[in-house]
């Protein structure tokens, strides 16, 4: 299975969400935002988790997809993810890297590995 990347570096393949929306699961979608009103936002709704990925090039986006300042600066950038960006880790990553750890690892594997081609 192809890896899919957000912006930030959160690993859209890995995520329950992604997975429901390409199966077309209905019931998954609705666990999905069940557990994500416990942990992010008790208004969050199954109409907000319909994702394909933030960046990918068509389908739904995850609610939060458009007001993203992560998403917004690397498409205005032209970059597939932070992990492209000169000024990586800027103000809003740190404090993303912060909120979530692992997300660090995953940045920093991508540009270890476009600094070794």
């Amino acid at each position: 299975m192809e890896t899919t990347i957000g912006a930030c570096g959160l690993v859209c393949s890995k995520c329950s969400a992604r997975a429901a929306t390409l199966a077309g699961d209905r019931k998954a979608i609705e666990a999905v935002a069940e557990q994500w009103r416990k942990i992010h936002s008790p208004s969050i709704t199954a109409s907000d988790v319909w994702c394909t990925g933030c960046m990918s090039a068509g389908g739904p986006k995850c609610g939060n997809a458009g007001a993203c300042s992560t998403r917004k600066c690397v498409i205005s950038k032209g970059y597939s993810t932070c992990a492209d960006c000169g000024d990586y880790p800027c103000g809003d990553m740190a404090k993303f890297i912060e909120a979530v750890p692992h997300i660090k690892d995953v940045i920093d594997a991508l540009r270890k590995a476009a600094a070794a081609q």
